[in-house]
């Protein structure tokens, strides 16, 4: 993806009046600005959006009759358009691209040099300009826009509302002096009053013993980032082993592991040699081996834990999703996304006498890998909303099935109707510009994307292994394995039971509202049969399975999102990963690291512990 800015430059040296007319056309819209002062003869405004609404521009210029103003705009680094405006009219426009979205009649690509010579620093530069302008299409056309800007004298034209929101204003000159439309004074002094908010509910959540721990992340060396919580449980403890890991670490590259455990969950260094950095780890059942993924994400380190000693290293062909160890730890089961696929499921043995075997498709994508408790089959998930059963000892898929979304937006007449002829019409204009075996392959994928179903992201099995409980972008659905098993291949597996996951709202650039139900994580109380799930909403959720209810169990404060979750198992605890999502910017937020009593939460939600 690339870079977006958008910036309006007014020749004048009155900030005072540039002002007032972006105060002006804000009583008019909804809208943010940053207004520079003036530098070299130019005030410049950023509007939010990365500056992408020409309506901005024209807007001002009305407001702003006396003034020559420049909107200079580079849209993912792929155009650089620029609009003149002189006595509050459009006198002169440039696309560098004009078919770039494929309008049937697109406008001329413009740009007359002649109509900007008054304002180039040296008016003798007229030719250089327009032969800028005329050039061939640039790798990055923001390097146009910077040699534009150089001619003109035009300041800090490489940055962007959100950029400069975001921290990013290294090189900007007279940052310090810029001005935010409107005054941003009042939403600092509710955003703090929030925060300290959301700090007092968290101490107090310990002071009544409900949360055990909770950790903030710390900036990463590369500033632009926070640390991530690595962590698993450890069931031979039970405790929590955590490192907080670099962002863009290298392989190479050290970490500071240790184990947390009850009562008072602090932690202590765990000296594990070999292990250092890792993108995910994971314990076998019963403690005795460790598998992870680290800096070079297509390598696998298989560990002994008691006699802290790697066993193997396994290197594959692409970056490794997923993984999971069988249930007798006999198999260790790894996810490899290949781009371009095969996507591939590694059987790995881990005793003597046991041979390695792969799984490998074209055409699916493997997301979790779930092994059923009696060992001889597994249970996956890929990204077409899937769920896939895998015989372990052949490698072979020996059923499909999917489950039908509960919440469609469109009755499934209307939705059939449309992507039907979607569909019809894609095949149509597809088959003029690839192979019958690359339109088959395309018609056997969007058969899969098209179905009304959900998403599944996670799941667990029961210790019996007769249910299988999947977090979707839905809720949580509870399945009998029996039925999964029985179902015609590729048609949609009966729901036992089903939880929804409560709407989360965010709003996204662009005033865009963002609506989502997915579920992070799902674990299982199987002592009072209680199934607990945690997404975006900001709540961890439970389902009784003996008689269907459903309800909360813990709002987190500032509805924080439950990303990872887990059980210890003697039940003590829950453990999670808490992030903040913030879809209207790109500023990095802080992960917490949180345990949570499971006995206390219990206790307070009404339910039997």
């Amino acid at each position: 993806m690339g870079g977006y800015y958008g910036t309006i430059h007014v020749r004048t040296e009155d900030r005072d009046a540039v002002r007032s007319a972006v105060e002006s056309v804000l009583s008019e819209r909804t809208g943010r600005f940053l207004i520079a002062p003036p530098i070299d003869g130019w005030v410049t405004v950023y509007p939010e959006h990365n500056g992408q609404d020409q309506a901005i521009s024209e807007a001002l210029a009305a407001k702003l009759p006396g003034k020559a103003l420049i909107h200079c705009l580079v849209h993912d680094d792929d155009i650089f358009a620029y609009w003149l405006f002189d006595g509050g009219r459009a006198v002169d426009t440039y696309n560098s691209c004009p078919g770039y979205f494929g309008d049937p009649n697109p406008p001329p690509r413009g740009g007359n040099a002649r109509a900007l010579a008054h304002l180039l620093l040296d008016p003798a530069k007229v030719n250089d300009l327009q032969s800028l302008l005329d050039a061939d299409r640039f790798t990055f056309e923001l390097e146009r826009q910077d040699q534009f800007a150089a001619l003109l004298g035009l300041p800090n034209t490489a940055y962007a509302y959100e950029y400069l929101q975001d921290g990013e204003t290294d090189g900007v000159r007279q940052w310090k002096r810029f001005v935010h439309v409107p005054d941003l004074a009042q939403e600092k002094v509710t955003r703090r009053a929030a925060a300290a908010k959301v700090r007092a509910e968290l101490k107090q959540l310990q002071r009544d013993g409900i949360l055990l721990e909770d950790e903030l992340a710390e900036k990463s060396s590369n500033k632009r980032f926070f640390k991530t919580p690595v962590w698993a449980i450890d069931p031979a403890g039970p405790t929590a082993v955590r490192s907080w890991q670099e962002c863009m670490a290298t392989a190479g590259a050290g970490a500071v592991w240790q184990r947390l455990a009850a009562p008072d969950w602090g932690a202590e260094p765990w000296d594990f040699p070999g292990l250092g950095q890792a993108r995910s780890l994971q314990f076998s059942p019963t403690g005795s081996r460790l598998a992870a993924y680290a800096g070079n994400p297509s390598r696998v380190g298989i560990w002994d834990v008691r006699e802290k000693r790697q066993l193997a290293e396994k290197q594959f062909s692409g970056p490794v999703t997923a993984m999971s160890f069988s249930p007798d730890e006999s198999w260790l089961f790894v996810v490899v996304q290949n781009y371009p696929p095969p996507t591939q499921l590694h059987r790995i043995g881990l005793r003597p006498g046991l041979e390695d075997a792969v799984l490998a498709d074209e055409l699916l994508h493997f997301q979790a890998v779930i092994p059923h408790p009696h060992g001889r089959l597994l249970a996956l998930a890929d990204n077409y909303g899937i769920l896939l059963v895998v015989d372990v000892a052949s490698m072979q898929i020996i059923n499909q099935a999917w489950i039908k979304e509960a919440n469609s937006p469109l009755p499934e007449v209307v939705r059939d109707a449309i992507v039907g002829d979607a569909m019809g019409k894609a095949l149509d204009e597809f088959k003029n510009h690839v192979s019958k075996e690359q339109l088959d392959q395309y018609r056997l994928q969007s058969a899969r994307h098209f179905l009304p179903k959900e998403t599944i992201s996670h799941g667990n099995f029961s210790p019996d292994g007769e249910w299988l409980f999947c977090g979707t972008n839905g809720g949580l659905r509870a399945l009998n394995w029996d039925d999964v098993l029985r179902c015609p291949n590729m048609t949609p597996v009966s729901v036992r039971l089903s939880a929804d996951a409560q709407l989360a709202h965010h709003n996204g650039r662009g005033g865009i509202a963002l609506e989502h139900r997915l579920v992070y994580g799902v674990v299982y109380d199987a002592l009072r049969g209680r199934v607990l799930f945690s997404g975006l909403e900001g709540k961890i959720c439970f389902l009784e399975l003996n008689d269907g209810r459903t309800g909360d169990l813990l709002t987190v404060p500032a509805r924080a999102s439950l990303i990872q979750l887990a059980l210890t198992p003697d039940r003590l605890a829950l453990v999670a990963t808490a992030h903040q999502f913030d879809f209207e910017s790109n500023r990095p937020i802080p992960s917490h690291f949180q345990v949570w009593s499971y006995p206390a939460l219990c206790r307070t939600a009404g339910l039997e512990y």
